[in-house]
């Protein structure tokens, strides 16, 4: 990735990426403007949360040349951000990294913890179907990815082409995770009973771009988790890319994304509309029009 810091940062511009994090975040944003900056940069499996919305939000405040490093389900949330022009494609540098799964952070502590392992998680990286875990003390413990990923990387989609900058070869290639049955209770109703609307997944939401939402006026007052989780589940629809923001952010580690997943699935299957985010050319399917719709 030396190349992609190389060419953005020694043209003034800025890359968004990631610097080793504290306490529960291991892995957290940041925005290098410097040369001397990127020997902080990292990208490993610790590293959850998705650059698209930062990038979305510099732009609006006229930053000049930003420079992405990108896994390919974070390229569907920039897919979808080009195509509702919330971001200058003439002002980005994107460079497409090979992705072989996020850890979750809780569950990967919780993992060692249960093998016994002692100190702190320095870095992860990709051993096939495990993450070799880096320790401080230098002890090296091996987990099973499936018991530690990101729920949204079992559902993995990316598009089958992107116009980036640069690319690593296999990068659009999705990795394939069977969700184990321990993990597949998806209570939807604790959205309702657990919820306390902070909108933290709102804000987190590079799909959410109205200037002003619904949830701000007068509304507010009278506002449940019943209302609010279902009018961003519609408001959403067709435009969702599963980027899993929503539950990254999530204090109550709620299953944010549970109604949204069974909506674009109908979506798809009633109007074949192939997901938000894989491709810049699809119409959304409330806006496109067919005879046997």
């Amino acid at each position: 990735m030396k190349h992609v810091i190389d060419r953005v940062l020694g043209s003034g511009g800025l890359l968004i990426g990631w610097k080793t994090g504290h306490g529960p975040h291991l892995r957290r944003l940041a925005v290098l403007r410097k040369p001397a900056e990127a020997q902080a940069f990292v990208l490993d499996p610790l590293c959850a949360a998705s650059p698209v919305m930062t990038a979305i939000s510099l732009g609006r405040r006229g930053a000049g040349r930003i420079g992405l490093v990108l896994r390919g389900c974070e390229v569907r949330s920039l897919v979808e951000a080009l195509r509702s022009r919330q971001i200058d494609r003439a002002r980005l540098d994107v460079h497409v990294a090979r992705c072989g799964g996020v850890a979750d952070a809780a569950l990967l502590g919780a993992a060692l913890t249960e093998r016994g392992a002692e100190g702190g998680i320095v870095s992860a990286t990709d051993a096939g179907k495990d993450f070799e875990v880096l320790l401080e003390g230098g002890a090296r413990v091996r987990v099973e990815k499936e018991r530690v990923l990101l729920r949204r990387c079992f559902d993995c989609r990316m598009p089958k082409a992107f116009a980036a900058d640069s690319m690593e070869p296999g990068a659009l290639e999705p990795p394939v995770f069977e969700l184990p049955p321990s993990r597949r209770v998806e209570d939807a109703d604790r959205l309702f009973a657990d919820c306390i609307l902070c909108m933290a997944c709102r804000s987190a939401c590079p799909a959410c771009f109205c200037k002003t939402c619904v949830f701000d006026g007068g509304l507010k007052k009278k506002l449940t988790p019943w209302m609010f989780h279902l009018t961003r589940t519609m408001h959403l629809a067709g435009r969702c890319t599963q980027c899993g923001e929503c539950e990254r952010v999530c204090p109550a580690k709620l299953p944010v994304q549970a109604m949204r997943r069974r909506l674009e699935k109908i979506i798809e299957e009633k109007y074949g509309f192939e997901g938000a985010g894989m491709s810049g050319e699809t119409k959304l399917p409330m806006l496109d029009w067919k005879p046997d719709d």
